[in-house]
């Protein structure tokens, strides 16, 4: 049995890759999880809020709004509530980064954190 043993630097380095592959697919995996529920739940919402509206829109169409204005102003509706979903979770990121990367970097001891396509789009 000999006294040393040897590992050479590709050795590792090909462990480290595996490692990050699995971290990137896990990541990758949560991360389609977590944008299935949410669109599933802002959909929710969104038909959730049609239906208990279903009154407002009969009296509006009753005073003369036509079904492609009614179609129209749900749509503008819509995507109001996506832009401002967006500009909430940019906040959000934005906020969070420096105390995620700070953690990130504790946990694994060698990987940092930073969002810079994030900072660049928000400068210009």
């Amino acid at each position: 049995e000999p006294l040393y043993s040897y590992e050479s630097k590709f050795s590792y380095e090909k462990e480290f890759d595996s490692f990050r592959g699995m971290f990137l697919l896990l990541g990758g995996v949560l991360s389609g999880v977590i944008a299935v529920v949410g669109t599933l739940n802002f959909l929710n919402a969104i038909l959730t809020g049609m239906i208990a509206r279903r009154r407002e829109f009969a009296v509006l169409q009753s005073v003369g709004m036509t079904r492609r204005q009614l179609k129209r102003m749900l749509v503008y509706e819509g995507l109001l509530y996506t832009l401002a979903a967006i500009v909430i979770s940019l906040i959000l990121v934005v906020a969070s980064e420096p105390f995620m990367g700070k953690m990130i970097e504790k946990c694994s001891g060698f990987s940092g954190f930073s969002i810079p396509s994030v900072r660049s789009c928000l400068r210009h």
